[in-house]
């Protein structure tokens, strides 16, 4: 996280949880005194596992991976109207999945529920993936980003979708 922490400087910063996975959340305690916002099942499940998926992962700790939990949790959506963006409860690559909306600029950014080739999946349920995946496509987006992929699209979302009926037959 340092040369993250050196670009942004003195910028108030907010993390943002997108699920409860170790390479989404170690970096949480280089910003204790921001605010982190997860779903409540994120925060959850985090209180629970932190430990144990820090000695199964430890060889990919780098620097300080203290627990530190989000600070701000919501169920269904949090808005920051003045800032255009849209904070909203998605669940598919994990039950605890959030993703985040820019209005103004018309930017998804998605988590880890979009990947190339092929999404992880580690919920059964495949309906309610497939139903975040069509509220993607209602907001129109013209940018679409993800945890591990950059750049994707709304044939990304189509392709996805197709993917996961062909796992849930």
């Amino acid at each position: 996280m340092m040369p993250i922490i050196k670009k942004i400087g003195e910028k108030k910063v907010t993390a943002i949880n997108t699920h409860s996975h170790w390479d989404h959340v170690w970096g949480n305690c280089c910003f204790q005194k921001s605010d982190i916002i997860s779903h409540e099942k994120c925060r959850k499940l985090l209180d629970g596992v932190w430990e144990k998926d820090l000695e199964k992962n430890k060889k990919y700790a780098l620097g300080n991976t203290t627990k530190c939990l989000p600070n701000i949790t919501f169920t269904d959506k949090l808005e920051f109207h003045k800032d255009g963006i849209e904070i909203f409860y998605s669940p598919g690559h994990t039950i605890d999945c959030i993703s985040i909306f820019d209005h103004e600029n018309k930017t998804l950014y998605v988590g880890d529920n979009l990947e190339k080739p092929n999404v992880s999946v580690e919920d059964d349920d495949i309906e309610t993936y497939i139903n975040t995946l069509k509220k993607y496509i209602s907001y129109k987006p013209k940018r679409i980003m993800a945890g591990h992929t950059l750049n994707l699209t709304e044939q990304d979302i189509l392709d996805t979708i197709e993917h996961l009926k062909k796992k849930g037959d």
